[in-house]
């Protein structure tokens, strides 16, 4: 009954979202001062943010804009290679794979971010198409994300599932007309995520029928 699973990549498939935002306070911290993780949360899932600047902004003259990112990318780099696919993920590809349903990621990072690390985490044959924010002349919260990764499914956006972990991406994939499964993490269970079909705490167990059976229940998406 389900013609296809879109999937967000960043906190949705790996949380991506943790070690970022580690790596960016490590660098806050060596300035004596602390990054806000309410604040950081309200900028998950968007384009655009450079923190940076923002760091140049508040400690002012002095500040060397070129160490503070060599120190977060360094940081980043050992952090995330402690994280694994988030619970449910790759039982769910693998149950979806099996089935022959089309997968693909629909995602507002670069394309090479989220191939290296799919290839990494050894679960790239497991997703057809990776659209990223290289591919769309809109990303996320546009529905051009999530429409594109159906088009080359092949796939009916309304006979489809999008899975997401933020408001940005929970708008783009109910925009697009899929229906939306929101896997809120620390850092977006915050977020105003009500404009999602349905909300859960994990995939860890949830298997496509039942991902059918909730799409069926729905009054807004059936696959």
């Amino acid at each position: 009954m389900i013609e296809a699973l879109v999937l967000d990549f960043d906190g949705t498939i790996l949380d991506t979202e943790r070690a970022t935002y580690e790596a960016v306070r490590a660098v806050w911290l060596a300035h004596e001062l602390d990054l806000d993780p309410g604040y950081f949360a309200t900028i998950v899932g968007t384009t655009g943010y450079d923190w940076v600047d923002q760091l140049a902004a508040q400690v002012g003259g002095g500040f060397d804009a070129e160490a503070a990112e060599r120190l977060g990318l360094a940081t980043h780099a050992e952090l995330i290679l402690l994280e694994a696919p988030r619970p449910g993920i790759v039982a769910l590809l693998s149950e979806a794979a099996a089935a022959g349903i089309g997968v693909a990621v629909a995602s507002n990072s670069p394309g090479t971010w989220c191939v290296d690390h799919l290839e990494r985490l050894g679960i790239r044959h497991l997703v057809g198409p990776v659209v990223t924010v290289d591919d769309v002349v809109h990303p996320k919260p546009h529905p051009d994300p999530y429409l594109r990764a159906c088009q080359l499914l092949s796939a009916d956006p309304a006979a489809s599932v999008g899975i997401e972990d933020s408001h940005v991406g929970v708008a783009s994939a109910v925009a697009a007309g899929l229906f939306t499964v929101v896997v809120p993490h620390p850092l977006t269970a915050s977020h105003d995520l009500s404009a999602a079909h349905v909300r859960l705490e994990t995939l860890e167990g949830v298997h496509l029928a039942d991902l059918a059976a909730l799409a069926a229940a729905s009054p807004t998406a059936q696959p």
